[in-house]
């Protein structure tokens, strides 16, 4: 009897140590096989009173639209494999959704490092009816970062910070002399024939559309600190691109406008979950900077959203944080 009791004492600690390895933020990408597919991929995992427990975000585009999951998760490790399971959704906009159809996730822990944890595996989601079963791998890394994650942005929203002791978001005061009103001004009544000789031209588009509408000029933007989505360029390889912006939370109200070069092409651009499209122009010969300005920032600050950028041969998804004292900027690099 006291050598079961200490060997269930060992187990205990053993699997405790574990659980413990293992609990984070994680941020990756699953692989669908069949359709051939990708989906965004953000984990988050604590123990508390022996189990583990967290919460799953996951993100893809079908045809046009973006979709989401929130999904409250429970893990268990069993065979020095990580199980991570659905336990029910939190937060979603899938036009129809179906609880009985749940995901499963199986990381293998072997030789992990708990300072650099890179998790590969598999998942899997149950038939169910006449649909079919998914499955596919799935890698993720430890992301140390996790206030600019998209999982932090919806427990946020739906207030479930706390479950996962995460800290609160510090929002900002809203500036009240760019609340409610198109802080670019000459966008939305441009005169074409004001255009001077040195004034730089660009056309703004329907959202869906890309033919060119209206002709606007170069304006003085107000200030405003500018924080890149990340350090590297993003490599253009033809002479124009195809945008598509998105909101990238719950559909609020939020408002940005696109601004190329210091130029605006677009003002007034509500986010929903279907995409607002503008091909533009990419100069040559140099970094191009595409700005996102906050208009309004809708009723859960800050604005969030993701842009996809469509150039014929490549396709980059990015995520923006936008709010009234700063632009979120992506850096475009043509290469000829």
């Amino acid at each position: 009897m006291k050598y079961l009791i200490t060997l269930f004492i060992l187990t205990s600690t053993v699997l405790q140590t574990e659980a413990q390895k293992v609990a984070g933020v994680y941020k990756g990408i699953m692989e669908v096989d069949s359709p051939k597919n990708t989906i965004n991929f953000e984990l988050t995992l604590q123990q508390k009173n022996g189990k583990l427990t967290g919460f799953c975000h996951r993100q893809f585009l079908v045809g046009d639209t973006l979709l989401y999951n929130l999904v409250k998760v429970t893990a268990k490790i069993k065979n020095n494999i990580l199980v991570v399971e659905d336990d029910y959704s939190v937060s979603n906009n899938f036009p129809y959704y179906n609880k009985n159809r749940k995901t499963s996730f199986y990381f293998r822990l072997e030789d992990i490092a708990d300072t650099a944890l890179v998790l590969p595996g598999e998942w899997k989601i149950n038939a169910w009816a006449d649909i079919m079963a998914l499955s596919g791998k799935v890698t993720v890394n430890r992301e140390r970062e996790y206030k600019k994650t998209q999982l932090y942005s919806r427990l946020a929203e739906v207030k479930k910070l706390d479950e996962v002791g995460f800290e609160p978001p510090v929002i900002a005061a809203a500036n009240p002399t760019t609340m409610g009103k198109d802080s670019l001004g000459l966008m939305a009544n441009a005169n074409p024939n004001q255009a001077g000789s040195d004034s730089a031209l660009v056309f703004a588009a329907k959202p869906g559309i890309g033919a060119p509408k209206i002709a606007v000029q170069k304006i003085t933007l107000e200030k405003r600190v500018a924080e890149p989505v990340q350090a590297k360029s993003y490599d253009i390889f033809e002479d124009s691109v195809t945008l598509a912006l998105y909101d990238n939370g719950e559909i609020d109200g939020d408002i940005v406008s696109l601004i190329l070069n210091d130029v605006p092409i677009a003002s007034q651009i509500s986010l929903t979950e279907k995409p607002f499209k503008i091909t533009v122009a990419v100069p040559r010969n140099q970094v191009n900077r595409l700005e996102l300005y906050a208009e309004s920032l809708g009723k859960t600050p800050p604005n969030t959203g993701l842009v996809v950028i469509n150039t014929g041969s490549q396709r980059y998804q990015i995520f923006f944080t936008a709010s009234l004292q700063k632009n979120a900027i992506v850096y475009l690099e043509r290469k000829d």
